[in-house]
């Protein structure tokens, strides 16, 4: 037993020389495996140690797999989620959009509803057949259901040929202005007098010309007025009267409302 222990201590102090001699001098020869049996007994275990460490490599791949996969759904719902976003912003945005067309179209009719409307309609012409002052009536009124404001009246009365008011692009220059500047109630109605210039009284050859369409009657004129929210409007009108056909009146001979036609052009309104 004696014996035996030294010779165990001789033989680690031999490995133990052997591996400073190799650190020492690279060129030396290692130790062999009967001088260090400790390196021996570790070479038994470098196949388990290579398998885990293999094995471990695999799980290690396969952790990552994982990972990559969840990462990558979770990006594709962020992606669905911020698409679905997208389009429910779109969405909200388009309703936005309607909503204020919407509102606009209401309250459009509803200032349609309520606005003035100043209109204009033939009224009698007096005296064509008695050599008096021929006088030519036009009816006004407001059919809206607030009042008109700042209007303002323009007329005239003309014998002319066939057609001649529809040939001129603007009659404005035959029209006398009405004194002031007035407010209409609705449904109350106006008369517009106007009487022919420089020859009021029509001669014989005019009344015939007259009576069998050579000629004709035309009275006209524009109106022009604010509704209460401030838009500014305006109305044309243009009436003629001839025929055999004449309404007697106190004063004569004459056209009655009726008789009137409207002209081809200038009878217009906004």
């Amino acid at each position: 037993m004696n014996e035996t222990k030294p010779e165990k201590n001789q033989l680690q102090d031999d490995c133990n020389q052997a591996n400073l001699n190799l650190s020492e001098d690279a060129t030396n020869e290692e130790p062999s495996q009967d001088q260090c049996p400790w390196r021996r007994r570790l070479k038994y275990f470098e196949p388990g140690f290579t398998g885990i460490v293999a094995v471990f490599t695999v799980v290690l791949a396969i952790v990552s797999s994982l990972q990559w996969c969840v990462m990558r759904g979770q990006l594709d719902q962020m992606k669905s989620s911020s698409g679905q976003t997208e389009r429910a912003i779109e969405a909200a945005n388009r309703l936005a959009t309607e909503a204020a067309k919407a509102n606009i179209i209401v309250e459009d009719t509803s200032k349609r509803q309520l606005r003035a409307y100043v209109y204009a309609q033939p009224g009698n012409v007096f005296n064509v057949q008695n050599k008096s002052k021929m006088q030519g009536y036009t009816t006004i009124g407001n059919s809206g259901n607030t009042v008109a404001k700042k209007v303002v009246l323009y007329a005239g009365i003309r014998v002319m040929r066939p057609f001649e008011p529809d040939k001129m692009g603007n009659i404005s220059s035959l029209m006398s202005r009405e004194e002031g500047v007035q407010v209409m109630n609705p449904r109350v109605l106006h008369n517009i007098i106007r009487e022919r210039p420089k020859q009021p009284a029509l001669t014989e050859e005019e009344v015939k010309e007259i009576k069998y369409g050579d000629k004709r009657i035309y009275v006209f004129g524009k109106i022009t007025y604010d509704d209460v929210f401030g838009n500014p409007h305006h109305t044309e009108f243009c009436h003629m009267y001839f025929g055999q056909e004449m309404a007697p009146f106190e004063t004569g001979l004459g056209y009655a409302t009726f008789q009137a036609k409207y002209c081809d052009t200038h009878n217009d309104a906004d």
